[in-house]
Formats: structure tokens, C-alpha cells, sequence
């Protein structure tokens, strides 16, 4: 309650945003919103590209949404009433006000905007709403882009009870957020036990002494078959790390089968 006062504080005391358009058109849960040409006055401060949120004032919900797409086509009305560009919104979530007078964020929306809503760019207040989960069972894993200011929370217990997912094209840094991840989970839950296939060798000296490396080696057989050399890493608490060689191979396991009579051809598997 005592951060919900916090925040409603905080809210209060931001000046109330510059208009930047309104709904133009609604779709499920998409919206299209035209953009004044007066709010892109000083561009500085109200620049509109794909990535950034905005909010659409609705009745008493702020519902958020995060732009997708933004182009200068637009219908012939909406140009003659000052409207330079549309931007087409995905709603993920709306901002309630609780019977005591305290604000929170819902994901999901229950009250879809209508045309002729008021939009504008997020504030600082309520992008904290949507994205400030901290508490004991979440860890930090940077920022937002959207604000520096705000940390990036993950729920440990909602992310690994789901599948997901980390993508990106290469270099972007998708091993280095792996590492970062793991070594929160880590941190603030010990008594977890994560088994991880390295198949490129990255993240074995990521963790000290927490971790147990198994490589396998590079070896052949007789029937021609190869054994990759990739690795397999399991931590959870300290633990002293070691490092074993496995060779296996199907093929040769099995027991050889004397040639077929008469033939003398070799029988194959």
C-alpha cells in the first residue's frame, strides 16, 4: 500500500502529457491512431517510431499500448482535421485505480478504446507501473530501453513455469542475457538445479566453481561413425567443477554378425 502511495505520488506530480493524437480506428485488440501535426513541433521530445508506448485515456482506464507500426498514409479526412501520420497500436494492458484510490497495471484490456480517444506519449509514472514487479521473488536483469531509470524485473517463479524463449539476430547478445539470467536465478534461488546443453562450449566458465562441466570427446568408431565434441553443464550450488570424457558410439556397442553363408557379404547395420 505504502508503494502504491509512492506511486500515485509521483504520478500526481508529473505535469499532465502533451496530446500527440487520437483513435482513429479500433480492431480486436489493435488500435490506429492519428498524429497531429502540431505535436511533432518540438521532435526532440514527441518523436513516434515503432517500439515506444502510448496511452489512450478511456473513460477512467489508461489503456497502454505499444507501437508496432507508423506510416504517412492516411485517409483523406483524417488529413483535412490535422492528422500528418498514423500509428498502429497492439493494447497489451490497461492502468486501474483500486477502490482506495491507488493505481495499478492489468495486463489485458476490458474496456477497448473508442474513436475520437485522447493519445499521448507513457510518462515516466506509468511506465514504472506496467514494468516495476520487484519484490523477493523476482531478480533484475537491467534496464528498460524505453527508460534507463527503470530497472527490468523477471518473475522467477511465473518465467520457468513457462516455456520461452531468448531470440535475436547474432551479436546482439543473446548468450551474454542467457548467462545473466541463469546467474540471477542463481542468486536468489540456490536450491535450484539447471541442466544446460552447451553445444557451442560458452557457458562453462560462466559460473565458477557453481558449475559441473561434462565434454564429451571427439572419437570414431569402426563402423565410421564421429562423436561431436559438445558440452553439457549442470550447477546449482558450489560445487567443485570437473571435467570427464565419454566415448560411445551405437554402432560399435553392438555385437559384430558373422558374414551371411555362401556370399561372403557383409551384413549391414
Amino acid at each position: 500500500m505504502e508503494a502504491d502511495h509512492v506511486r500515485n505520488q509521483d504520478q500526481n506530480s508529473v505535469a499532465p502529457p502533451e496530446l500527440l493524437g487520437h483513435v482513429l480506428s479500433v480492431s480486436g485488440s489493435q488500435a490506429s491512431v492519428g498524429i497531429l501535426a502540431t505535436s511533432q513541433a518540438d521532435a526532440a521530445e514527441t518523436r513516434v517510431t515503432v517500439g515506444q508506448f502510448l496511452v489512450i485515456r478511456s473513460g477512467n482506464s489508461l489503456l497502454i499500448g505499444v507501437i508496432t507500426n507508423v506510416s504517412l498514409t492516411t485517409i483523406q479526412i483524417a488529413r483535412e482535421q490535422g492528422y500528418y501520420a498514423t500509428a498502429e497500436l497492439d493494447l497489451m494492458g490497461e492502468i486501474k485505480k483500486k477502490t482506495a484510490g491507488s493505481t495499478y497495471f492489468q495486463r489485458g484490456v476490458t474496456a477497448y478504446p473508442a474513436i475520437g480517444d485522447a493519445a499521448s506519449l507513457i510518462t515516466n509514472g506509468e511506465l514504472r507501473l506496467v514494468y516495476d514487479i520487484s519484490g523477493s521473488d523476482t531478480i533484475n536483469i537491467g534496464h528498460l530501453l524505453q527508460d534507463n531509470a527503470i530497472g527490468a524485473y523477471i518473475n522467477i517463479d511465473d518465467m520457468l513455469s513457462k516455456h520461452f524463449a531468448v531470440l535475436g539476430t547474432t551479436g546482439v547478445g543473446k548468450s551474454s542475457g542467457v548467462a545473466v539470467i541463469l546467474q540471477q536465478i542463481l542468486e536468489a534461488r540456490p536450491d535450484l538445479r539447471i541442466f544446460l546443453l552447451d553445444g557451442h562450449n560458452e557457458y562453462g566458465r560462466c559460473f565458477g566453481d557453481r558449475a559441473q562441466v561434462l565434454t564429451p570427446a571427439i572419437s570414431s568408431c569402426r563402423s565410421g561413425c564421429s562423436i561431436s565434441r559438445k558440452s553439457s553443464t549442470s550447477f546449482s550450488a558450489p560445487a567443485r567443477a570437473s571435467r570427464k570424457r565419454w566415448r560411445s558410439c551405437p554402432k560399435s556397442s553392438r555385437s559384430p554378425r558373422a558374414p551371411t553363408p555362401n556370399t561372403g557379404a557383409r551384413p549391414t547395420g
